[in-house]
């Protein structure tokens, strides 16, 4: 029988972290896959790194606008 380790929602938050609400919202939309167990989903370490080196920067995107030819600051 293989150990497998396995964290909860707030251990999973403090190993990649983020908020709790933010794990959540990750098993919620499918981009951390879980197994419940009782009330509680638990993830495990292998999905808690696959989340943790391939997840999205955090914040709101910027939009660039278009570059204004002579327009140099310095």
């Amino acid at each position: 029988m293989k150990n497998i380790q396995l964290f909860s929602v707030a251990g999973a938050a403090r190993e990649i972290g983020v908020t709790r609400a933010a794990i959540h919202y990750a098993v919620k939309q499918g981009l951390i896959a879980s197994e419940k167990h009782g009330p509680y989903p638990l993830i495990t370490a292998s999905e808690v790194d696959r989340y943790k080196n391939n997840r999205p920067s955090p914040g709101r995107k910027r939009k660039i606008g278009p570059q204004v030819p002579g327009n140099t600051e310095e």
